[in-house]
């Protein structure tokens, strides 16, 4: 008898809802395998950055007036600041620079660390790549300026990370870039 009741009614119900999910599992299956975005023909070159948070200590001989301005307690013989230097990241491909980028410490007190996500497409190709990540002591995360070089030398020194490689970018592939502070900096590309 049409239509079917109690358990068949549920039994029924139960066959419909396999059929249908099992459907959907085939559809959404069947549009997953179609291509994002169409194929461009350039190759991707992507850096992925990330470096500890450093600081610098620049101590300094407080001037005569500046020690009589302090009473007697607060006065030092040395007066030491604590600065996060930014870091300077060069990239060039084939002699030519394509990124100079300052990149500065996160956080409110710059005791974050630094990161870099940048991505450029560049015709693919056998290319020369030149990836130079330094700190640039000529600026901090305030602003000021080390008072001279000797004092602001760092002890031990910032690392600096440099790479100068043959890669071998591929059309419509990713070659990354990436930091690992024990390794430095190291290329993958995509098979």
């Amino acid at each position: 008898m049409w239509p079917p009741d109690g358990d068949a009614h549920k039994r029924l119900l139960g066959v419909w809802r396999g059929i249908f999910s099992l459907a959907l599992l085939t559809v959404v299956a069947a549009l997953g395998q179609i291509p994002y975005g169409r194929p461009t023909g350039e190759a991707v070159l992507r850096l992925a950055l990330r470096t500890t948070a450093t600081r610098l200590e620049i101590c300094r001989q407080p001037a005569e007036a500046e020690l009589a301005a302090l009473p007697v307690h607060m006065r030092r013989t040395e007066i030491c600041d604590w600065v996060a230097p930014s870091y300077r990241l060069r990239v060039a491909i084939d002699g030519r620079g394509v990124l100079d980028r300052l990149v500065e410490a996160g956080g409110m007190k710059a005791d974050r660390p630094r990161t870099v996500d940048a991505q450029m497409t560049w015709p693919p190709g056998t290319v020369r790549l030149v990836v130079r990540y330094e700190p640039d002591l000529g600026s901090t995360e305030s602003g000021d300026r080390p008072e001279s070089t000797p004092e602001a030398a760092p002890d031990p020194p910032l690392p600096v990370y440099r790479l100068d490689e043959t890669v071998e970018l591929q059309a419509d592939r990713i070659t990354l870039v990436q930091l690992d502070d024990r390794r430095g900096l190291e290329v993958y590309s995509e098979r």
